[in-house]
């Protein structure tokens, strides 16, 4: 896998064109973002692709909320047996406790041939190197248990018995909120990921089960 040229892709029109005529099942699909009419929340865009759409989540409050919107959203006790052509986890995984044993309870819900989607936040962003020059100390979401970078994803692959069919770098997705951020995002970053991609803010894995 060739990670120093592989393509920066947009979150969003990257998912769905995976997800476009196939059956999927979005989890962790509440977390996406805590406003539902959020043109951020990514489960409303894949609605608008696939062919069925099934999420599943720990919040039962905000799985109550985004039913009442008309969504198809189970807890996870709730799941029943049955495939999928697509599974998404969209920034999912550093949050759990166990990855490997995560992606491994979802895998019996994929159909043979079938495409598990991964995005997560690049350990090794730009971002993160100028927070620990200018304070010492990188950003970490207090929810997070963990930082994966892509290439760790070669051993999680062989352990799981599944292949990567595509990487790819996503662009920043979480906008900045301080002027100093927003002065670096505009006219320093792009300059570093220009010279060395594993700069990016966020990458895509899509695993295959054989």
């Amino acid at each position: 896998m060739n990670f120093k040229n592989a393509r920066v892709n947009q979150k969003i029109p990257f998912v769905q064109d995976i997800c476009k005529t196939k059956n999927v099942l979005d989890v962790g699909c509440v977390g996406q973002d805590n406003d539902f009419s959020s043109e951020a929340w990514v489960h409303k865009h894949l609605k608008s692709v696939s062919a069925s759409l099934l999420g599943v989540d720990i919040n039962k409050a905000g799985i109550e909320e985004a039913r009442k919107l008309g969504y198809n959203i189970l807890h996870v006790d709730e799941l029943k047996d049955k495939t999928f052509d697509v599974i998404t986890m969209l920034d999912v995984i550093e949050h759990v406790n166990d990855i490997c044993q995560f992606l491994e309870y979802y895998s019996v819900y994929l159909e043979r041939g079938g495409k598990m989607v991964i995005t997560t936040p690049n350990p090794f962003n730009v971002r993160q190197f100028f927070n620990i020059l200018l304070f010492g100390l990188p950003s970490i979401n207090p929810e997070h248990t963990t930082f994966i970078d892509p290439i760790n994803f070669k051993e999680i692959s062989n352990r799981l018995g599944m292949e990567i069919d595509t990487f790819c770098w996503l662009k920043e997705y979480d906008q900045p909120q301080k002027l100093y951020m927003k002065i670096l995002q505009s006219l320093i970053f792009p300059v570093f990921r220009s010279f060395r991609k594993h700069f990016e803010a966020n990458y895509a894995v899509v695993l295959t089960k054989s």
